[in-house]
């Protein structure tokens, strides 16, 4: 349950392995100063040593439930994975609103319930406009988990919670 925004490069960087659990989370990236050239989300495995090495290591779990990953990039999440000798890559969104240009085909990695390349419609910030997508269609049990949005505001004071770490209201 947070807002990681404008940041001059990623707003998450999952690298080398690891775990780690988002829920009801946005990562909103119009940075501006500068050129940013990097996505607001990118998931890894692997670590360059040198030039001719990399250190994998396994991603025992990245889940990212009823978030927001959204930006000024054409595509602002990469998945990026190497597999040498069996390591794991286990990262997982559900219930997600994402903009990006890769594929989003892998049952292994998105859910069914994710919408992709659809403007969440914020306004005041990183709050949802009353017509936003993200409206309605968060994953319930997840939910549960984060009950009350950044604002302290409680996400089941109507039909169902909305995506991101603000509750439409």
């Amino acid at each position: 349950n947070l807002e990681i925004a404008n940041c001059a490069q990623y707003c998450v960087a999952i690298a080398y392995g690891g775990s780690c659990q988002f829920r009801h989370c946005t990562f909103g990236n119009y940075w501006n100063i500068s050129n940013r050239t990097t996505p607001s989300v990118v998931v890894n495995n692997w670590y360059e040593v040198d030039d001719f090495t990399n250190e994998v290591r396994d991603l025992t779990a990245a889940n990212f439930y009823n978030c927001i990953i959204w930006g000024n990039k054409d595509n602002e999440l990469v998945l990026d994975s190497i597999t040498t000798g069996g390591e794991l890559f286990n990262c997982f969104f559900g219930n997600c609103l994402i903009k990006t240009d890769q594929p989003t085909t892998s049952s292994l990695h998105f859910s069914q319930f994710n919408i992709y390349n659809t403007d969440p419609e914020f306004s005041n910030g990183y709050r949802l406009s009353p017509t936003s997508p993200a409206r309605n269609i968060a994953d319930v049990l997840q939910s549960v988990a984060v009950p009350n949005d950044l604002d302290n505001y409680n996400r089941f004071t109507d039909s169902q919670p909305d995506l991101g770490c603000y509750e439409q209201h």
